[in-house]
């Protein structure tokens, strides 16, 4: 996804894992009708999700950077009140 922005100092993004994690918050949004929550650790039932599909992968361990990455991607920021 060459949209994604580039990210601004510390490990690099794995756009593997960013792009597997788009797709699945979109399916997770069309299959329940609500859009995921964020969270990282497995506390959310999103991110538990993220982290059973890595397990299947065989990449859990990129599952906490992948989630960051994209929560910080995805974050809508908000004007605040004067």
């Amino acid at each position: 996804m060459s949209w994604l922005p580039k990210l601004e100092g510390g490990r690099p993004a794995d756009n593997a894992e960013v792009r597997l994690l788009a797709h699945l918050a979109v399916d997770w949004l069309e299959s329940t009708g609500v859009e995921p929550e964020a969270g990282r650790y497995g506390n959310s039932a999103f991110s538990g999700l993220v982290y059973s599909v890595f397990g299947w992968l065989d990449v859990e361990d990129k599952a906490q950077h992948s989630l960051r990455q994209y929560w910080k991607l995805t974050k809508v920021k908000r004007l605040s009140r004067w």
